[in-house]
């Protein structure tokens, strides 16, 4: 009687142990094992890449070369749970960390320049962070999200969730790695166009190129004056440092300084570097002569006068494509008033405005009638 009823619950408990499986993870399991008992390192490298692979391996088994369905669950709770802070700490050095990072939003470092700017981006690193709490420390203050998309990756390995990758954004002056830090050093809050807003799928959208624009002070304001949203403007300069500016305000010709708490500077060559300045920091005058002209951060001046230093310049609207629909309203509004206003020219005015709308790409009622 006595052993039947210890049989019993015994019985009780394994049911319940059962049923405390996540069957997320079960499902995991069996497709990584192909219909198996055991599953090792290889099964795991088609999914996530072979360096973030061989670094959570360690946190599924302690000295076996396989696994079973039971010690694949009893880990996997852990790294479900992981955090970014856990992510640095489980693949520290800074050279493992930034390349499993990369890995898991698909870039591979190909090119002589993408591995010169990951030495430099590790040097920085490993300059500032010595040591476990100062690399989670270097993390977040200059890209605190670049764990982000490893931690999806291995969530979607420990649940057979597809991974839904990325949008990319190709850049005529930024290759894919300086890209990559670029975009997770900026807050989804700020510089993303808002998903409870806007398609899940919009992102950042090119509002002015120098390659696809011609090189003008004209043409930055008719393409980028009036976009009342945030901004990332990406500069080579040429001398060939590079260097981009996120604003958290339209950009304006103003002899006083602009830009909130969220604006920054980032410097992606010769040297990474990431400096942000008390607000307002960000200074921009192609036009008054009674201020200082050009385009500053904090005490850097950037582009000069005319533009003369500038070998190349991008700048990308964050805030997505209502965003962008507005800012054609309003140029289109002022293109009216500036054919109203034509009928009453003031001398020096008109030539200059009808160039910026023209830039933007406003057709005048008579040359419509052509």
């Amino acid at each position: 009687m006595g052993n039947q009823q210890s049989q019993h619950n015994n019985s009780g408990h394994t049911n319940h142990a059962k049923k405390q499986l996540d069957p997320r993870v079960m499902s995991a399991f069996n497709s990584l094992s192909n219909g198996k008992d055991t599953i090792g390192l290889e099964q795991l490298k088609p999914s996530i890449g072979a360096k973030l692979a061989q670094s959570i391996w360690p946190s599924l088994q302690d000295t076996e070369q396989r696994i079973t369905l039971k010690q694949f669950v009893e880990r996997a709770e852990t790294l479900l749970n992981l955090t970014p802070d856990m992510a640095v700490r489980m693949l520290m050095p800074a050279q493992k960390l930034v390349t499993a990072c990369l890995e898991a939003e698909g870039i591979e470092v190909q090119t002589e320049e993408e591995k010169a700017f990951l030495n430099s981006l590790v040097e920085h690193m490993e300059s500032n962070a010595k040591t476990a709490d100062a690399l989670v420390d270097w993390k977040n203050t200059n890209c605190a999200r670049m764990c982000h998309p490893l931690i999806e990756r291995v969530q979607s390995l420990l649940t057979a969730i597809p991974f839904k990758q990325g949008p990319k954004i190709h850049s005529t002056i930024l290759n894919d790695v300086q890209m990559f830090i670029l975009r997770h050093a900026l807050p989804t809050t700020v510089f993303f166009p808002d998903p409870s807003r806007h398609s899940s799928d919009e992102d950042w959208l090119l509002l002015y190129s120098s390659a696809r624009d011609g090189m003008s002070t004209t043409r930055f304001e008719a393409k980028v004056f009036d976009y009342k949203g945030p901004s990332v403007l990406i500069l080579r300069q040429s001398s060939n440092d590079i260097y981009a500016i996120a604003t958290d305000e339209e950009w304006r010709h103003t002899s006083k300084a602009f830009g909130g708490p969220y604006s920054v500077l980032f410097q992606f060559s010769p040297q990474f570097v990431r400096l942000q300045f008390p607000p307002p920091a960000i200074s921009c005058n192609f036009k008054a002569r009674s201020s200082p002209l050009g385009l500053s951060y904090g005490n850097r001046l950037l582009i000069e006068e005319a533009m003369a230093n500038v070998g190349g310049m991008e700048v990308w609207g964050c805030a997505g494509a209502e965003t962008l629909r507005a800012q054609s309203k309003t140029k289109q509004r002022h293109a009216q008033q500036a054919e109203r206003n034509a009928k009453v020219p003031l001398p020096g005015k008109w030539e200059e405005e009808k160039a910026i709308l023209e830039m933007a790409g406003h057709r005048f009622s008579s040359e419509r009638r052509d």
